[in-house]
């Protein structure tokens, strides 16, 4: 019989966690890309500052595409299964919206929010341009549509634009900042009158990072093999983005560090088997300390690697 992991890991081909998805997607092996996709599909080795997710988690979701015509039978379930408590998702503001002020509960939409509810899950709702008005992002348009959307009990949150530093910034100009918070802010309010339990959210123009400076912890944490462990290293050094050195806490596992390019760090963790481990820099039995600089791995710029491997889903076995 097959496990759930068959569509997380399609899932996880497009979307690593809301953070740092394009970036894990474009620097990462194959074979590396299949180990991160089963790991976050399990939950067995998707950790944060040492604890592993549980049941109706909060501080994990997936990035799904229901409204783009995902089935949400088994797709939903098998989400919910894995113990996340979110999906982030469009609400295209043309099938809400049908001509200017007036507004529908769209039937596939209302589908796979109802499935989402019915499985236990939050939803992110995304907003995004409106062709119907002049201004692509009227602030007082996206008002009213975000309250009529509210009011529907299946949102948790409404996020306002997807990457507002891409096509927002574009389509605003110089001004994209201060008029993403005037946006923002106007939303807010319209959609407090009437649902003041959906949270409106977004990003700021420097990337999202919940790391404090100089520190290790929170962090998401990867089992890996030996071999893997390796390649990861030299493949990250291909994209130059700098990595720990190798260190240990015990003589016996291997971890190293690396972080993407908003800050936030990822820790691959080989339980045994990595040559040399015993003459490694020990660090303490919970952080770091001086075994690692943390800080020496930030960077502002990276590449693509000279070689693009297959991000083929690999099937589960029967």
């Amino acid at each position: 019989m097959k496990s759930n992991s068959s569509f997380l890991m399609t899932t996880l081909n497009h979307h690593i966690t809301w953070m740092s998805r394009s970036f894990l997607l474009r620097i990462l092996p194959h074979a590396s890309l299949v180990s991160l996709r089963l790991a976050i599909a399990t939950m067995l080795s998707f950790t944060l500052g040492g604890f592993t997710a549980q049941a109706g988690d909060d501080r994990f979701g997936f990035a799904t595409h229901f409204e783009q015509g995902w089935p949400t039978s088994p797709v939903m379930q098998a989400i919910a299964s894995t113990g996340v408590s979110f999906i982030r998702d469009d609400l295209n503001a043309t099938v809400w919206e049908t001509s200017a002020g007036v507004y529908v509960q769209p039937a596939w939409d209302m589908t796979w929010l109802n499935a989402a509810k019915a499985s236990g899950l939050k939803v992110v709702g995304i907003l995004g341009a409106n062709k119907l008005y002049a201004d692509n992002y009227d602030p007082a348009a996206m008002s009213r549509l975000a309250a009529f959307i509210a009011q529907t009990g299946l949102v948790t949150a409404l996020e306002i634009t997807n990457e507002p530093n891409n096509a927002y910034q574009s389509y605003e100009g110089t001004t994209w900042q201060t008029k993403l918070v005037t946006l923002t802010n106007a939303v807010t309010t319209a959609v407090h009158s009437v649902n003041p339990l959906v949270q409106v959210i977004g990003f700021g123009a420097q990337g999202t990072t919940f790391m404090e400076p100089s520190t290790e912890y929170p962090h998401i944490g990867f089992k890996v093999g030996p071999d893997e462990l390796a390649r990861m290293k030299a493949w990250l050094a291909q994209c130059e983005v700098p990595t720990s050195n190798y260190w240990t806490r015990f003589g016996v596992e291997a971890l190293m560090f690396f972080r993407d390019p908003s800050g936030n760090v990822f820790e691959l963790y080989c339980r045994t088997g990595f040559p040399g481990v015993d003459k490694f820099p020990r660090g303490p039995a919970a952080g770091h300390k001086t075994a690692v600089d943390i800080d020496a791995i930030k960077y502002d710029t990276w590449k693509r690697p000279a070689i693009q491997r297959s991000r083929d889903v690999v099937p589960d076995k029967v």
